[in-house]
Formats: structure tokens, C-alpha cells, sequence
């Protein structure tokens, strides 16, 4: 996973963090313990599952122009979570607990 001073440094993720609807931040983080709870039912590990976590928020950052306004941003969360648990272990930057 890239380090805290790789984000600031890129400037793409600072534009888009700088777009972020304060709501849609709150709401995902009033959302962070089910969405770890869902991710570790899945993968049996709580730190995988918090590693999956953090890079599906790097990568909802990326795609935040992809949440429409009558949109719920937890369901679109999810389906970013989803998509994130779902690439193969060769294309995550993840070690997944079940990649040997």
C-alpha cells in the first residue's frame, strides 16, 4: 500500500480529495465498521480485510465522479468494495490471505 506521503505528492489525488462532498465523507465514515464487517466475512482475516478497505477507499477517491447526486453513496461504496475484493490477486497491490 502506498505511504501517507505518496498521496500528498500526487496531485490527482489531491484534487479529487479536494471535491469530496463533506457528507459523502461522513457517511462513509459513519459506514467503516459494516463495511469492514462485510469485507472480513469475506476474506476471514480482519487485516486483510482492513488492507482491501483502504485501497477501495484509495480507489473510490478515484471514482468519485462516478456518484451521481440521487445516488446512495453506501450502496455505491459497496459496489466499489465489491469490485476491489474481486480483482485477481495478480492485479492487487494487495497480499490477499487467500494468494499463494
Amino acid at each position: 500500500m502506498h505511504g501517507h506521503d505518496d498521496a500528498q505528492d500526487d496531485p490527482t489525488s489531491i484534487d479529487a480529495a479536494s471535491n469530496v462532498s463533506p457528507k459523502v465523507v461522513a457517511i462513509l465514515v459513519d459506514n467503516h465498521r459494516e463495511f469492514l464487517k462485510f469485507l472480513e466475512r469475506r476474506v476471514g482475516s480482519r487485516a486483510v480485510a482492513e488492507d482491501i478497505l483502504q485501497e477501495a477507499f484509495a480507489r473510490g477517491l478515484d471514482r468519485l465522479q462516478s456518484l451521481r447526486d440521487d445516488e446512495s453513496a453506501v450502496a455505491w461504496f459497496y459496489r466499489i468494495l465489491n469490485d476491489t475484493y474481486a480483482r485477481p490477486c495478480h492485479e492487487s497491490v494487495l497480499v490477499r490471505a487467500d494468494c499463494s
